[in-house]
């Protein structure tokens, strides 16, 4: 668990908390959560509206069966 598993971004200089390495590698955190957090944002609405399509009964049988497999494989 030293550095969260991270030893290029983050330091551990005393064994008590991480803090990043440089600020460039913080700033590279961020980027990179907020473009994950955006893109988990995006998903969700997206099966949202798959899930009201799929119990409003507006999905092909076909639709339906890929849609399930999809949601298995995930």
């Amino acid at each position: 668990s030293f550095t969260s598993n991270n030893p290029i971004m983050l330091i551990d200089p005393d064994g008590r908390d991480t803090t990043f390495a440089s600020r460039a590698a913080q700033d590279r955190f961020n980027a990179a959560d907020s473009n994950t957090l955006k893109k988990m944002e995006s998903l969700e609405k997206k099966i949202d509206k798959k899930l009201d399509k799929f119990i409003g009964g507006e999905l092909s049988s076909k639709s339906e069966r890929k849609y399930m497999n999809d949601l298995q494989k995930k």
